[in-house]
């Protein structure tokens, strides 16, 4: 899908996400601990069907087909001290993964031709926003967020008394201004007694030779099993055949082994030095398999794009490289035990078939313990960005191999809820039953709303004009969400939007009067799931983001230092780029601030509704109700530049009665920092004084909202509505 017919991807609200056509990724001095665990190969085979084969659908399946290559899984920790996108900039991030070695093979007919091993990965949980974001839009890899204490060092060789945790985000159902909570959900230990010295004296030897021999029978036993498993010698006994696959994977076997017991030796063998030899990346590393799929925001439990993307791994150098346990011992894990809880949303032990040491009751969730066998290391200079979509299909169309669609097929595609990101999204319809939002207009420069509206949404069945000239700074905060996709959990956030008021105009019915709208064009949102569901369902850009108290002043309003009759409210830190060169880290920057000082508070006596229809927004008194329009897009994985999926969502919000309104009888200023990957000053056209320094240097605007107010009330939030789409190279279609 890499051909120029693919629409440009949108980038007009913010140059962050303005990427070049192929990115690019380094990642230098990579740590990774690899702890294969046995499985079932039948569970393997399952998730095999149902979330590459698509085996339920018979004639309508994928032109590929995926095999477990054996009844193992591969446990990876992956430490990231530097990783590097081109021209985005670099973070720093820690990985855990559960993947699966696959044969690949392709169908031709009633006939299945091998085409290389690959690996699936999924279940994947990661600690950083922005790669979250880039990995779940453009790649498909299935990223949910963790955190890894800091306590636990990921560094290599592994210390023996160390440990290492994951734990994975959750939800608050009542705390809109708390932090999304995380809980425990991975964890590695290592027994310091499973690495035995080699022995010294001779009575120690008399005494350790029988073991070892005894150890090495154990292992080898093992590993025969493994192998039966895997069904090698099928492979070998059956006759050579013309065309046949198990020869043609033999091949291609020999030819990997060719190739890397030089390498092998060279690395790893006497004398050899670390990182002088780059080393052939095997096909599990080649050849990186995973489903990208985005709900539907009309029908969320069918897809409105699915693909089946391969990407690749690239090896620089082998910097170094180890085993985790002792060869000559009769317990092949190394004394590593790894926890695992099984929480409702990530079902990883049971979804994979993994064998089981131990299991037990932690209150609502079991927890299960793992051996790993024979766990190892690595220290690489990796490279990634190279990627292809071998299949796609829209909700309209059967599977394709080119940009050109596949062949009408009305019919409803099921999303796979198999994997980790796949149960990440809420979607509606919804119930918000304490729903509070304070609207602060910001004055702008008409102009630039008018252009920003034309280079933004407009296309050729839509067009959308301002209808006042203000920015609406939209915070809202609610609790007890109930979702229809997760009815029943409960949910709470904040959320900061900055949205414009338009008209929104349908070309080929010119007959139909302008309908009044609201354009959430960037927000930030106090939860990864949040942001997930925002971007992925409704199309609405969020970034994962941290609403942040301010410190305690202590003497800081003491003379000599000037009193402030305002005091700050919050600050919003989220992760981004702060400029266009790709040496500056993407981390946690503060963007906005509000403060609020007395004031003289409006007449209760003074009626909202003349400004509300003022603004664009006088169906909230009149209605009941407002409509958003957002642009919801998904990057090709080849071309980060273009889009394989656009469309125009619409989601409407009902009040379930009258709702409470009133001023906001306090001064506001808003602070915005200026960065050269979103300056939300420029963008977005607001009338704002020169910048000024902030404490750390960073310039920012402040800014004096104009009458601003707060409206509150039991809202349901209805389906979205799919005003128009189109993918891959599809002109826009109506829903």
């Amino acid at each position: 899908m890499a051909d120029p017919r693919l629409p440009d991807y949108n980038v007009a609200v913010a140059a962050l996400l303005d990427w070049p056509p192929v990115i690019k990724m380094q990642f230098p001095a990579v740590g990774m601990r690899f702890y294969p665990l046995r499985a079932s190969l039948a569970r393997l085979q399952q998730v095999c069907d149902d979330y590459l084969n698509f085996a339920a659908e018979g004639a309508a399946r994928p032109p590929v087909y995926f095999k477990p290559a054996a009844p193992f899984v591969l446990l990876q920790t992956v430490n990231y001290d530097r990783l590097e996108i081109d021209k985005i900039g670099w973070l720093v991030q820690h990985e855990a993964i559960f993947s699966i070695p696959l044969e690949w093979y392709r169908r031709e007919g009633d006939h299945l031709v091998f085409v290389d091993w690959a690996m699936t990965y999924p279940f994947i949980y990661l600690d950083h926003p922005i790669s979250i974001w880039i990995g779940r839009e453009m790649y498909g890899w299935p990223k949910v967020p963790v955190r890894v204490p800091r306590l636990f060092p990921l560094v290599n060789p592994p210390d023996p008394h160390g440990r290492v945790a994951f734990n994975l985000a959750t939800h608050s159902a009542r705390s809109p201004g708390a932090s999304e909570p995380f809980r425990p959900f991975l964890e590695i230990r290592q027994s310091p007694a499973a690495f035995m010295p080699w022995p010294s004296r001779v009575e120690d030897w008399c005494a350790w030779l029988p073991r070892a021999m005894q150890s090495s029978l154990t292992a080898a036993s093992a590993w025969v099993d493994t192998l039966a498993g895997a069904r090698p010698w099928n492979y070998l006994a059956k006759p050579p055949r013309p065309n046949d696959p198990y020869d043609a994977m033999i091949q291609r076997g020999t030819g990997y082994l060719s190739k890397w017991l030089p390498e092998l030796w060279t690395n790893y063998g006497p004398g050899a030095p670390a990182g002088n030899q780059a080393f052939t990346p095997s096909p599990f590393m080649r050849n990186n398999i995973v489903l990208k799929q985005f709900r539907d925001a009309h029908d969320p439990d069918s897809a409105c794009y699915q693909s089946l993307v391969k990407s690749e791994i690239g090896v620089d150098h082998v910097l170094g490289g180890g085993l985790l346990f002792n060869p000559l011992s009769a317990d092949l894990s190394g004394g590593v035990s790894i926890r695992l809880h099984g929480l409702p949303n990530q079902p990883v032990a049971d979804t994979l078939g993994l064998e089981l040491a131990d299991a037990a009751a932690d209150g609502d969730h079991s927890v299960v313990t793992l051996k790993p066998v024979c766990p190892f290391w690595w220290d690489l200079d990796l490279t990634y960005g190279n990627a292809e979509t071998i299949a796609w299909r829209a909700k309209t169309t059967q599977w394709s191999t080119t940009i050109a669609p596949g062949p009408a097929a009305p019919r409803r595609d099921d999303y796979v809820t198999v994997g980790s990101g796949a149960l990440e999204e809420l979607a509606g319809p919804s119930q918000y039953p304490d729903f509070i939002m304070r609207v602060m207009p910001l004055r702008a420069r008409e102009a630039v709303l008018a252009k920003l509206c034309r280079d933004h949404l407009d296309n050729s069945m839509y067009r959308f004009t301002p209808t006042s000239p203000y920015v609406l700074m939209v915070a809202d905060q609610f609790k007890n969400l109930a979702a229809a996709s997760d009815p029943a959990a409960r949910w709470a956030d904040s959320e900061v939007i900055f949205a414009i008021a338009a008209d929104c105009t349908e070309l080929r019915a010119r007959s139909a009067p302008a309908r009044p709208v609201i354009l959430p064009l960037l927000g930030f949102v106090g939860s990864e799931w949040n942001a997930i569901s925002d971007r992925e369902v409704y199309g609405r850009f969020s970034l994962a983001s941290s609403f942040v108290a301010p410190p305690a002043a202590l003497m800081g309003d003491l003379t000599p230092h000037p009193r402030h009759d305002l005091h700050n409210l919050f600050f919003i830190r989220t992760s981004i780029c702060p400029t266009l060169d790709e040496n500056e880290q993407t981390r946690r920057w503060t963007v906005l601030g509000l403060a609020a000082g007395a004031g003289a508070a409006r007449a209760s006596t003074q009626s909202l509704a003349p400004w509300l229809k003022q603004l664009g927004l006088g169906q909230i008194a009149t209605a009941r109700q407002y409509e958003s329009v957002a642009l919801k897009q998904f990057r090709d994985a080849t071309r980060a530049d273009r889009a394989c999926y656009q469309a125009l969502v619409s989601l409407k919000r009902r009040f379930s009665a009258p709702p409470k309104s009133g001023w906001i009888g306090q001064t506001l200023r808003v602070s915005l920092f200026d960065f050269d990957t979103m300056n939300l000053v420029k963008t977005l056209g607001l009338i704002a004084a020169p910048p000024i320094a902030g404490p750390d240097g960073r310039p920012h605007h402040l800014i004096e909202p104009v009458k601003p107010f707060w409206v509150s009330g039991a809202i349901t939030q209805d389906r979205g509505d799919n005003l128009c789409w189109r993918a891959g190279a599809m002109d826009w279609q109506r829903a």
